[in-house]
């Protein structure tokens, strides 16, 4: 998790639900906690074999932004990454008009008052 959450950070990233140790929801939970208030936060798609829609629903409540259910097709996993890569180039375009030339990750909520801001 932590390399989702300093500078150059992964902008999208796949995690399994089923990971020993920490599982995908709970990484999701906690790397929101980790990117509150940045402008790009990481587009998580979680692999899972639950199809029930409570499942899918706890998943975008633990703070994933997609999903795709095993075993998927390449050409499913491919569309979602282009779904998702197009959706970080949206959010590269909208926090830079936003966080300013501070280079905080993510960018900051409030520009003016970062102490990086050049």
């Amino acid at each position: 998790m932590a390399a989702l959450t300093v500078d150059g950070a992964p902008e999208l990233a796949i995690v399994d639900w089923m990971m020993p140790g920490l599982d995908g929801l709970e990484l999701c939970r906690r790397l929101r906690r980790a990117q509150a208030g940045w402008d790009r936060p990481a587009h998580v798609i979680v692999l899972t074999a639950r199809l029930s829609g409570e499942g899918l629903a706890e998943a975008i409540e633990a703070g994933a932004d997609d999903f795709a259910t095993k075993s998927f097709d390449l050409l499913e996993l491919r569309i979602r990454l282009r779904s998702g890569e197009r959706i970080v180039r949206l959010r590269r375009r909208l926090g830079g008009r936003a966080s300013g030339s501070c280079g905080c990750p993510g960018g900051c909520v409030e520009p003016a008052a970062c102490a990086r801001q050049t």
